[in-house]
């Protein structure tokens, strides 16, 4: 009897220890839905990094290059709840100010053929809207606008929850881009703001903000204000070039106390630039300062030095801060001062077509100090430049729903119904008209796969600089790096349980879990699948790839569904577990962790043990996918669980019944969970 209530109590524990790993199982994938959300679009960083814009909205089609009338840009911002989408290249010239006079807008610039869309003539205004996401537009106001009215090239008044990536924005006539009044919550990154005109030529005023993040971007041919920072926020790894003679990046000089964190910027001098570069400071401007350069011998090279806390004037010296102030929920990718420059040559602006105006500007900045102006009018540089009107042929978004019919074929939707346009194929929570938008905006920089198929003629890159980082190039998982913006696997991350990677990125140069980093020190993502320039193959350890359980977590390398079962490496969840690095990942028997297909979808298999490639799908952005038993999960994480928890109690269940038999089992490892 007593053998009978050890034999109960040994099963009792072993069914505890297993309700116990399958509870912190399901909190993980609890924790993992709930944080799944995705980013406005793979590499959104900063305090307006999770802005939805016109998400679920209607799809609206600029069609002509007309200032207004159905088709034109003003009618398509006229509402809100849109997602606009250019079949037009070209440059639109209004005769008034665009005033975007709805909420929850995306205007996805990177849509247009040809060489895309520029805006010139007049002011831009996003005043007193919110949740709105701008990508690869140009915006210049210019000489010609002599209303008076409008003083800048794109002005935010009163703007909440707002995002600018890849956009061109130059000749303004008071400042080129303005955030002020109680605006809050907003993103300027990966663009070019440049060359003033009359009457101030400056670049930027943030005025009285909160929560703003500017980063990436290059400042250049203003005369100050680079921008002017009167604001709590971060201006990180930008790049002021040739700032005039009123200096280059200014602090708030106010009554009002401001926390202004400025980190691995470069400020290189040009022709016109004074010696003065981080000017206008008081006591109340609190500042953090690291990693910042400056170059002002305008010898051609770049040989800076490091800025230190004495080259800040003004009226007092600023209020010097140990640690930064901004802590957004999504961080932006901190480079050294150098790797900035680099990324900002090779992607600044509009980089999926660059045109002459930009070519210029980066001339100008590659020429580290012999090059640059100060402007009187933009003609003085050659004015607007022509841009041939590109249309798209008819036929090619049939349903109207912002795909092209090609991409719906390719990738199992509908082109005759628009009603899968705000579907979720993948389940990663960007709609279906989102994943095409973001494809192209991933193709659009150096460092992604390829060129649009109807891009026009590509003009050269202009320095062959590499992305610098997991979230420069639109791999796996796109710009934000492999499986997503918190790293391989979705929102579980490459390595334990919630591990290496975060919101920052996945692996970077550090291991992610395994010995093999996804990615490791050659970067997560890259244009190949499996997270860098040579797959994870699972890890030296073969360790599985993210999972709910990852590597070397409680069902990884070694556990009891180890290396060599008919589970793979990581368990039954196997290479890429519930939160799969990309698309539709399967391994086959005595898999060892497989290929792992971070950012593709490769179904992968066994030959004797030798794995080999055996389809491809479609890439997807960190979902949920994997195959247990020849059953496609994609984005139902149940059936992969029981899959799992079948596993699981089929060794429960051998266990008990070798313990009947007075003997231990000599196939389960010691160190399976189950067996302690």
């Amino acid at each position: 009897m007593r053998e009978d209530n050890v034999k109960h109590s040994t099963s009792s524990r072993h069914l505890g220890r297993g309700i116990s790993a399958l509870a912190l199982i399901l909190g993980t994938i609890a924790a993992s839905e709930a944080s799944a959300a995705p980013l406005a679009f793979p590499g959104a960083e900063g305090f307006a990094a999770t802005v939805t814009g016109g998400r679920k909205g209607q799809v609206y089609h600029v069609t002509t290059l007309a200032d207004s009338g159905a088709g034109s840009l003003r009618d398509a911002v006229s509402q809100g709840n849109r997602i606009v989408v250019f079949d037009v290249s070209g440059v639109i010239k209004p005769t008034d100010v665009i005033v975007v006079a709805g909420d929850n807008i995306t205007l996805a610039g990177q849509s247009a053929p040809g060489d895309g869309i520029t805006i010139y003539g007049r002011e831009t205004s996003f005043s007193s809207r919110s949740n709105i996401i701008v990508r690869y537009v140009r915006f210049r106001q210019g000489m010609t606008d002599a209303s008076g009215s409008a003083k800048k090239t794109v002005n935010i008044t009163d703007g909440q929850n707002m995002i600018f990536d890849h956009v061109s924005i130059q000749w303004g006539r008071w400042d080129n881009f303005g955030i002020t009044g109680t605006s809050s919550t907003i993103t300027l990154q990966n663009s070019i703001v440049g060359e003033g005109v009359p009457p101030q030529n400056f670049g930027s005023i943030i005025d009285g903000e909160q929560d703003i993040t500017i980063a990436h971007n290059l400042w250049i041919d203003n005369n100050e204000r680079n921008p002017k920072f009167k604001a709590n926020g971060e201006c990180t790894n930008n790049v002021v070039y040739d700032w005039g003679t009123g200096g280059g990046i200014i602090g708030g000089h106010s009554g009002t106390d401001w926390y202004e964190d400025y980190i691995g910027n470069y400020l290189i001098a040009g022709p016109t630039a004074v010696d003065k570069f981080f000017t206008f400071y008081t006591n109340t401007d609190h500042a953090y300062q690291t990693g910042n350069m400056v170059d002002v011998n305008k010898d051609g090279q770049l040989n800076g030095r490091a800025v230190v806390n004495a080259d800040f004037q003004g009226t007092s010296p600023p209020t010097f801060e140990t640690a930064a102030h901004s802590k957004p929920a999504v961080p932006v990718t901190v480079l050294s001062a150098e790797d900035a420059y680099a990324r900002v040559v090779a992607q600044a602006g509009t980089c999926q077509h660059r045109d002459a105006v930009e070519l210029r500007l980066i001339g100008q900045l590659t020429s580290l100090g012999t090059k640059g102006a100060i402007i009187a009018d933009e003609s003085d540089v050659g004015g607007q430049p022509a841009m041939t009107q590109v249309t798209r042929p008819a036929g090619f978004d049939t349903d109207g729903d912002g795909i092209p019919d090609t991409w719906e074929t390719a990738h199992g939707l509908n082109p005759n119904s628009a009603s899968d346009g705000n579907g979720d194929y993948t389940g990663d929570g960007y709609t279906n008209v989102e994943k095409y938008l973001n494809e192209q905006a991933d193709l659009a920089c150096p460092g992604g796969t390829s060129t649009p198929p109807d891009a026009g003629t590509p003009h050269p890159v202009d320095a062959a600089v590499p992305p610098v980082d997991a979230r420069d190039t639109p791999a796996s998982g796109g710009v934000t790096g492999a499986g997503g913006t918190t790293g391989a696997g979705g929102a579980m991350t490459t390595g334990g349980m919630m591990g290496t990677g975060g919101a920052a990125k996945a692996g970077g140069t550090t291991a992610s879990g395994g010995v093999i980093s996804t990615g490791g020190a050659t970067r997560a993502g890259g244009t190949t699948a499996g997270g860098g320039a040579t797959e994870s193959q699972g890890g030296a350890a073969g360790s599985g790839m993210g999972g709910a359980v990852s590597m070397g977590g409680m069902l990884g390398s070694g556990g009891s569904v180890g290396t060599g079962s008919s589970a793979a490496t990581g368990g039954a969840i196997g290479a890429g577990g519930l939160s799969a690095s990309g698309g539709v990942v399967t391994t086959g028997p005595g898999g060892a962790g497989g290929r792992a297909g971070t950012g593709g979808a490769s179904e992968i298999g066994t030959t004797g043990g030798a794995t080999t490639v055996t389809s491809a799908a479609p890439a997807s952005s960190g979902g949920c996918s994997c195959r247990i038993s020849g059953v496609e999960t994609r984005s139902y994480p149940v059936l992969a669980l029981l899959g799992f928890v079948m596993v699981a109690l089929r060794l429960r269940k051998r266990r008990s019944m070798t313990e009947a038999e007075g003997r231990r089992p000599s196939s389960v490892p010691s160190s399976n969970p189950w067996s302690r």
